[in-house]
């Protein structure tokens, strides 16, 4: 979960402010990496030990072997994690009456759908938690309808977003 209060702070003064227009949508670019499922410093120990009903005098040094003894449940705290991240960022723009929405990867059938299930808690959770979803196609050209027409067969309420910013 994210700890730094700030960020839901200005998350909920973003939203506070979009209040005032109607059939606002506030989009946040959250696309979390490897190392962020990674990171395992003595609060996410503390976290983790909870979740999975493990000792916490249990000897995890970091979250590769955490992710190495307990498997499945080192995948679902992470997983659930996001959840929270997602269902928060909902619940604060619900408070203000306008829409949430989540910018992220795109799924298509070549996906790593386990890196992707690492790093985003799955995209299908992120659907149930938001109101739109809007998968970012970052491509060549010749390949943008082709990701398009994919990303819409598995996820046909999804949003798509091309960038070309990166």
């Amino acid at each position: 979960m994210i700890a730094d209060k700030k960020v839901w702070q200005r998350i909920d003064r973003m939203a506070k402010n979009l209040s005032v227009y109607k059939k606002s949508i506030l989009c946040w670019n959250f696309e979390p990496l490897l190392h962020d499922y990674y990171h395992y410093c003595p609060a996410c120990h503390k976290e983790f030990c909870r979740f999975a009903a493990v000792d916490e005098a249990t000897v995890i040094p970091d979250a590769r072997t955490a992710e190495k003894l307990y498997p499945e449940k080192y995948l679902a705290f992470r997983c659930s994690q996001h959840n929270q991240i997602n269902s928060t960022f909902h619940d604060i723009c619900k408070k203000y009456g306008i829409r949430s929405g989540i910018n992220g990867y795109r799924v298509d059938r070549n996906s790593d759908m386990l890196t992707l299930k690492r790093i985003t808690g799955g995209v299908d959770e992120i659907i149930k938690r938001v109101d739109i979803y809007q998968a970012q196609i970052y491509a060549l050209p010749e390949l943008l309808w082709k990701w398009q027409k994919e990303m819409l067969e598995s996820h046909p309420h999804t949003v798509i977003t091309y960038t070309t910013d990166e």
